[in-house]
């Protein structure tokens, strides 16, 4: 009499934050910043995060995990931006 193994193949998948995706958080802050008419920054940033969103979406995350990333990303590209103006990083509760 032969057995039959059972296998679960199932796997959890683990998707890299996108807000420590350095190199295109700093595409981004570099695109942002060279943009100077802010309608044209906008839709800039509005199909920045209309691609993040269709990328995390077909990994299968919820949207309340795409919303906890995009807004990672948006606070990382702001980061990017103030570290590239030699402003380092502000401390919680101040501006510059």
């Amino acid at each position: 009499m032969k057995r039959q193994l059972e296998l679960d193949l199932r796997a959890k998948i683990l998707v890299f934050p996108v807000a420590r995706c350095l190199a295109e958080v700093r595409q981004v802050a570099r695109r942002l910043d060279a943009i100077r008419d802010v309608a044209e920054a906008k839709a800039y940033w509005r199909g920045v995060v209309a691609d993040l969103d269709r990328r995390l979406s077909s990994h299968g995350l919820t949207r309340d995990q795409i919303n906890v990333e995009l807004w990672g990303f948006f606070d990382a590209v702001q980061m990017e931006m103030l570290r590239q103006y030699g402003g380092g990083t502000p401390q919680k509760g101040q501006t510059k």
